[in-house]
């Protein structure tokens, strides 16, 4: 091996003691860690079963993103014909508010009931 090739892995090497050397002991593997006791085949077939639990999880997000968007892209929709409706929505109510007038002059002198 090349000398300076042996100066950058000794050099990688003591880098990598330190980064060992200040992580919390939460993060390596408890001596009584119950992972510990499987073989390596048993550990890639665990591996390999919650990789597939989370594309399966991450396809169903994809769908429920998809349909999401749907629902906001209608909900815009409605809300553009809403407000071109609204002008004529206020002219009903004005006209019908008119009638209701004109129905309580012109019948207004009438006893109740007839």
């Amino acid at each position: 091996m090349h000398s300076c090739c042996h100066i950058i892995l000794q050099k990688v090497g003591q880098d990598l003691g330190k980064i060992i050397q200040h992580m919390d002991a939460e993060t390596l593997p408890s001596p009584h860690d119950p992972l510990l006791n499987y073989k390596k085949p048993q550990l890639v077939a665990r591996l390999r079963s919650a990789q597939q639990q989370l594309l399966e999880a991450q396809k169903q997000q994809a769908v429920l993103v998809e349909a999401r968007l749907k629902q906001e892209a209608r909900i815009a929709e409605l809300e553009a014909k809403l407000a071109v409706l609204e002008p004529y929505r206020a002219f009903v109510e004005q006209m019908r508010t008119q009638m209701q007038r004109e129905e309580q002059g012109r019948f207004g002198d009438l006893p109740p009931g007839v």
